[in-house]
């Protein structure tokens, strides 16, 4: 038996969360200098961080349908597939260096 549970997805949310990884990272939001450490030095891992979380809500957004706004959950998966195709993007530049 499958069990529906009614929710409301706030994508602007999701898509401010998702900027603040990518900004912090990126480092195009003020930062404490530890932290600008710990992301240049850590950036691989987090990116790899990154892409699994993207990979989740993407598996998530997969387990969802809509009710009636077929828009706004196309809109929440471009904001998990752009992220996703950000930080893939951002490692295998990585690869590169």
């Amino acid at each position: 038996m499958t069990k529906q549970v009614p929710v409301l997805l706030n994508i602007e949310t999701i898509e401010t969360m998702l900027d603040l990884y990518r900004d912090g990272l990126d480092m195009k939001i003020p930062l404490a200098d530890e932290f600008k450490v710990h992301f240049m030095t850590r950036r691989k891992p987090l990116l790899e961080g990154f892409v699994k979380l993207g990979e989740d809500w993407r598996l998530m957004f997969r387990c969802l349908s809509e009710n009636g706004d077929p828009d706004g959950l196309a809109a929440a998966r471009q904001v998990v597939d752009g992220f996703l195709a950000w930080a893939e993007a951002e490692l295998e530049q990585l690869k590169h260096l």
